[in-house]
């Protein structure tokens, strides 16, 4: 399997350390559409100190905020190849689908393995299992050779 370098264990602390990092910004998130700017200082603190934490831990995935008239957490992988993180997302147990588009994606199993990866160039479309719904990321990779990850801000993770 391509995940054997990764322990289940290491894949269930990275998804502790992230979900609850993106839940946090999309806390925010609210809060700056309410104007809630007491509130907002008093957990920007404590959110800038998990974001660089987390960027101390994994150090191979960039974190960059945006603020304004919105909060949100974008996501980038860096050193590596878009084709190799399909083909690690393709071996988890909670992705349903991938492929190059929405309307093109392949049931992630074994036998699809070959035909999703040789029809990804520049994006891939990825379906999973969120608690009882179904959700969707894209991984984009950009000119720089960054993929990034662009998601639903209500993931959950069970």
């Amino acid at each position: 399997m391509i995940l054997q370098e990764y322990e289940t264990e290491d894949i269930a602390e990275f998804t502790g350390d992230f979900i609850p990092l993106i839940k946090m910004a999309s806390t925010i998130d609210g809060m700056i559409r309410v104007d809630e700017p007491t509130w907002f200082s008093q957990n920007m603190q404590a959110f800038h100190k998990c974001f660089d934490l987390f960027h101390k831990k994994y150090r191979d995935i960039k974190l960059q905020i945006i603020e304004g008239d919105m909060f949100r957490i974008r996501v980038f992988f860096i050193g590596t190849t878009i084709k190799h993180i399909a083909e690690l997302a393709i071996a988890l147990e909670r992705v349903k689908a991938a492929g190059p588009s929405a309307n093109k994606v392949y049931p992630a199993i074994p036998e699809n393995r070959e035909k999703i990866l040789s029809h990804i160039t520049d994006v891939v479309y990825l379906t999973f299992f969120s608690l009882s719904k179904t959700k969707a990321m894209i991984l984009k990779r950009h000119l720089n050779g960054d993929i990034e990850l662009l998601y639903d801000t209500d993931i959950t993770y069970s």
